[in-house]
């Protein structure tokens, strides 16, 4: 409340006469002991305060130089895991397409072998088929050429075919006993 009177007093001071009246007019010396006083004990203080402020700054700024190194590298650790991803990803990539080109050619060896497989089959299935058709036509060949014998050979034996049948039937018997007997 002092201060206020003060200021107000040296305002009114100042409009009537200048600030050096006023301080004349009033006890200089108790100005002069207010003032060192607050001086005094303003700059313990003010002192405390500043140095107080300036720790707080100082916590401050090693913090977060210490929140930036940490930053920094855990930056260099993970463009390092980054790297090492990209390696991997590159490895694996590589081990699919050796894989893929293996199992490629696995599957068109197994194909081939399959259809290898399926002509030997085919081929065999032909085979018999063919022999089976062949031996049909074989057997309907000779139940007709038998059926023509039949009906055809009386009417084609007579006396004399059938005396010279038997001459020849006998000399080929002559000539295989005489090849047998040298």
């Amino acid at each position: 409340m002092n201060l206020w009177l003060l200021a107000a007093e040296t305002a009114e001071a100042e409009a009537e006469g200048g600030f050096l009246e006023f301080i004349a007019e009033k006890n200089l010396l108790n100005f002069a002991i207010i003032a060192g006083l607050l001086f005094y004990l303003g700059r313990g203080i003010l002192t405390k305060l500043l140095n107080d402020r300036r720790q707080a700054v100082e916590n401050e700024i090693t913090e977060v130089e210490t929140r930036r190194k940490q930053a920094e590298a855990a930056l260099v650790e993970q463009k390092k895991n980054l790297a090492q991803a990209e390696s991997e990803a590159v490895s694996i990539r590589n081990n699919a397409l050796t894989n893929a080109k293996r199992v490629r050619t696995q599957i068109l060896e197994q194909v081939d072998r399959e259809i290898l497989q399926m002509r030997q089959d085919s081929q065999r299935e032909l085979d018999s088929d063919r022999a089976r058709v062949v031996a049909q036509l074989r057997r309907l060949t000779l139940e007709r050429t038998f059926q023509k014998v039949e009906t055809d050979l009386p009417a084609m034996l007579n006396d004399e075919a059938q005396g010279r049948l038997i001459d020849q039937g006998l000399s080929l018997l002559e000539g295989r006993l005489d090849r047998a007997g040298q």
